[in-house]
């Protein structure tokens, strides 16, 4: 077991990267040069009005996140259009350039159509509303789906999911999808076993997980493993299994799909770096694997290799959605986080980590949609707006700023 998990040869910074020193110094300058002591981007000046992004679909990445627009007067757009923030330096941000931006730009050639979003740590990928899966950013592992390893700034369609695809879900740097007859579908980085097929290597083109060709009605794709539901409401698991993450009450590399163990029928998955948390038909909440930051919510900081109750959460859940440290959870009571809280992921206006959930302030009964980031969340309010809070050292806040924020902030439209 290597501690901390930053020296994972592996993991790396579970959502960042080693390499990316030099480029997030050159970022940092530039953004200095042109923003000014309040590090307000350029392409909001000072005094300039500005509308809050409403969204019907919204996914968070490592430092970047991409919504789908809703029709809205307010924001005078059309809906089905697809708009990324934050860094950029592999054109995770879609729009033709590894420029990044602290306000929503749009996503070169998706300006509608689209049915949702997922953003993985460097790359994003988009479901048409047609069925197509279309990816962009980094490809460095064939995340992107086409076939090849070269970044592209602009989407490209993923080899063989031109039609018929129901749902996606993009991890650190692997994809997957599920057919509309109920297959999963996954790619990119493979050498632990992410992609489910038995083997642990890559893929630039999707590959089908042992035993998924029917019956899979969600899936999630995590750092080095994933997750799905079947139409029995079981759940399964595969790849890394370090610290337990595939739920089996085991540990030790799974390149297959193997059962979840000590859990109910369940009826939403998240896969997040190194821990997984789901939510049961009865809307309780449940975590297991890394926790030494408490991002298990079970009021301890021990791994758990199987499923753990988390505290004060055994109903009334709806989704929940696991960061690299963090976890936080849409409840019939508003958004509730917990874990690492270092740079405001809980949204509850402090700093203190905590290993038992803690309420969202200003979104308390007023979300329909929650996605955890690296180090900072961002949930879609009752009235479709974009808030987001936590770190925002790539303007992943949204908010034409990079100042990190503890409390829920408007994403510029």
């Amino acid at each position: 077991m290597v501690s901390p998990v930053s020296d994972h040869p592996l993991y790396g910074d579970c959502g960042g990267s080693r390499g990316a020193v030099v480029r997030t110094i050159k970022f940092m300058a530039t953004l200095a040069m042109t923003a000014g002591a309040l590090g307000v981007l350029s392409a909001n000046p000072a005094g300039a009005a500005q509308s809050v992004l409403h969204a019907t679909a919204l996914a968070a990445g490592a430092n970047h996140n991409c919504a789908v627009t809703a029709t809205s007067p307010a924001v005078a757009n059309a809906g089905g259009a697809v708009v990324c923030w934050g860094r950029n330096d592999w054109g995770q941000l879609g729009n033709g350039t590894t420029s990044g931006s602290a306000a929503a730009v749009p996503v070169t050639g998706l300006s509608s159509g689209v049915r949702t979003v997922s953003a993985g740590h460097s790359y994003s990928c988009a479901l048409t509303e047609a069925g197509g899966v279309w990816c962009w950013g980094s490809n460095s592992s064939g995340q992107l789906g086409d076939g090849n390893t070269t970044d592209s700034a602009v989407p490209v369609q993923v080899t063989g999911l031109q039609s018929g695809v129901a749902a996606i879900s993009a991890g650190e740097y692997h994809a997957c999808a599920i057919t509309d007859d109920g297959a999963a579908k996954c790619w990119g980085q493979g050498r632990a076993g992410a992609l489910g097929d038995g083997r642990s290597r890559s893929s630039s083109t999707p590959v089908s997980p042992v035993g998924l060709g029917a019956g899979v009605v969600a899936i999630s794709a995590g750092g080095f493993h994933t997750c799905a539901i079947l139409s029995n409401a079981g759940a399964k698991c595969w790849g890394l299994n370090e610290y337990g993450q595939v739920g089996n009450g085991q540990t030790g590399l799974e390149p297959r799909p193997v059962d979840v163990t000590g859990i109910g029928p369940v009826a939403q998955i998240s896969a997040g770096a190194i821990h997984t948390c789901a939510v049961t038909t009865d809307g309780a909440a449940m975590c297991w694997g890394y926790n030494h930051y408490g991002q298990l919510g079970n009021a301890s900081i021990s791994d758990q290799h199987s499923p753990a109750q988390v505290d004060g959460l055994t109903s009334g859940v709806s989704a929940i959605d696991t960061g690299s440290y963090h976890t936080c959870a849409l409840t019939t009571e508003g958004v509730r986080c917990w874990g690492q809280n270092l740079l405001g992921q809980f949204g509850d206006g402090g700093n203190s980590s905590l290993a038992a959930p803690r309420a969202v302030q200003g979104l308390e009964g007023d979300a329909h949609d929650v996605n955890a980031g690296k180090a900072h969340n961002c949930a879609i309010t009752g009235q479709g707006e974009v808030m987001c809070w936590g770190r925002n050292n790539f303007g992943q806040l949204g908010n034409g700023t990079v100042a990190d924020s503890n409390m829920p902030v408007g994403v510029q439209g």
